[in-house]
């Protein structure tokens, strides 16, 4: 049961860490797309 815990954590930082990084992407995408506006 524990190592179930672990797992489904795991998976869970590693979903945030991703949405996070798309974030950041996102985030310079538009300050170097900025100035074309």
């Amino acid at each position: 049961m524990q190592q179930r815990i672990s797992e489904t954590k795991m998976v869970a930082d590693t979903y945030q860490l991703y949405t996070a990084w798309q974030e950041a992407s996102f985030g310079v995408l538009a300050i170097h797309l900025q100035p074309t506006f």
